[in-house]
């Protein structure tokens, strides 16, 4: 009798998460990650004879998904050219580091290309160019990083479990 009561008072002192399931979820909203996203553009690429720079986004959250998609205007200038404006869909998987308590935007793509009067072949290589510049460009830096000032988001970055689009927010799942 006393050692169970022993290994019951040992289970409740150590929060065993397996035995209780706590779980916990906290959200972010769009407009915070507006924010973050916003405060890192814009983004400029030059390569060889061509510059592409990426500006004005809007963050699209892709519902029940793990991606996270960005709208953005792009400029686009090859040497000895006037500059073509046009309006570009990037999006890529969400991936934590859990020591910087940072989310990355990894293997990001451009998913759709409008630009006005410029031959397939061109956009297709502006395409390339874009593809390049987000994965340089937005896999190095954070979408958003983890507050250790909020109680909540630093809790969050010692348990987090896994990351969804829910509701038009990242929801940040947790497990104690």
């Amino acid at each position: 009798m006393k050692m169970s009561r022993y290994l019951l008072l040992a289970l409740v002192a150590t929060g065993s998460t397996h035995a209780w399931g706590l779980d916990y979820t906290l959200e972010l909203t769009r407009e915070q990650l507006q924010q973050a996203v916003q405060a890192k553009m814009p983004v400029k690429v030059e390569k060889m004879f061509a510059t592409l720079v990426l500006s004005n986004p809007v963050v699209v959250l892709q519902e029940n998904s793990d991606r996270l998609g960005m709208e953005t205007d792009l400029l686009f200038t090859v040497a000895g050219s006037n500059p073509t404006k046009g309006h570009g869909t990037i999006d890529g998987n969400i991936v934590f580091d859990k020591v910087k308590g940072e989310f990355h935007l990894v293997n990001p793509k451009v998913q759709s290309l409008k630009v006005a009067g410029m031959a397939p072949q061109v956009q297709e290589t502006l395409r390339q160019l874009a593809d390049t510049a987000a994965q340089q460009a937005l896999a190095s830096k954070p979408v958003y990083t983890l507050d250790d000032k909020d109680l909540k988001q630093k809790l969050a970055k010692a348990v987090l479990k896994s990351v969804a689009v829910i509701n038009g927010k990242l929801a940040l799942y947790m497990q104690f």
